[in-house]
């Protein structure tokens, strides 16, 4: 487990959405301790000692700072933008762009499909000219058609695909959505590995015992940080 320097290629994730939901996933690995208010503040220690400073940036404002780590998988990522707050829902992910359109393939064909099948329930509009008033027109029949055309459309079409709700995800048999949140909550007890400092061992959520295989620090966590690149950094991205 480390940070990585490259993603590999475009990331989307969030803390929530659906297909994980990291604040539950993390109450799920680390227990309610995760969800006190200095739990985050705490996680920092642990990170900096066992993979050093951050490498990635953050939001100066409401985080921090952040870490992103590897996991089992190397499309997947753990994200922990920490704050003020409760280490649950300083928990995030990201994956690959693709990873997200593999997942939600099915239910973006099903939308094209209706959106072809609707126009052709409306052939009037083949006439019409395509101007700004008329789009409004159809755009609002389209809207307030939803409800009733969708039912009408899975008759003929098939059933809206769905997404699966990321809080059941434990009775998931398979798919992708499954595997994902397993290689995150794995990622997530891995930070249970203690570290130490001097004899004393502490991990994710603070003082432990040593019980845990030790993980090895970092041999940047001692290290301090040039002020003059600091400088030159900051400039730099002022122009």
């Amino acid at each position: 487990m480390k940070q990585p320097e490259t993603f590999g290629g475009e990331i989307s994730g969030a803390s929530i959405d659906r297909i994980v939901n990291c604040c539950d996933l993390a109450k799920e690995a680390w227990g309610e301790q995760c969800d006190e208010d200095n739990s985050a503040l705490t996680a920092m220690a642990y990170l900096w000692r066992r993979f050093g400073p951050p490498i990635w940036g953050s939001d100066d404002y409401k985080d921090l700072c952040a870490y992103y780590l590897t996991t089992d998988d190397p499309r997947v990522f753990l994200w922990l933008h920490l704050d003020g707050t409760g280490l649950a829902i300083s928990s995030g992910y990201v994956t690959l762009v693709e990873v997200q359109d593999e997942i939600l393939k099915p239910e973006v064909e099903w939308y094209k499909a209706y959106d072809e099948w609707w126009w052709k329930q409306h052939p009037e509009f083949e006439e019409w000219e395509d101007t700004k008033a008329n789009q409004k027109i159809i755009d609002k029949l389209f809207w307030a058609e939803q409800d009733e055309m969708r039912k009408k459309a899975q008759e003929e079409i098939g059933t809206l695909p769905r997404t699966r709700h990321p809080e059941h995800w434990r009775d998931y048999k398979d798919g992708l959505e499954k595997h994902i949140n397993q290689v995150l909550f794995d990622a997530m007890k891995e930070l249970l590995r203690p570290v130490y400092i001097r004899d004393c061992p502490i991990n994710i959520l603070g003082r432990c015992n040593d019980s845990e295989e030790p993980a090895e620090p970092s041999k940047y966590a001692g290290l301090g940080v040039p002020i003059k690149e600091m400088k030159k950094m900051l400039k730099e991205n002022k122009r």
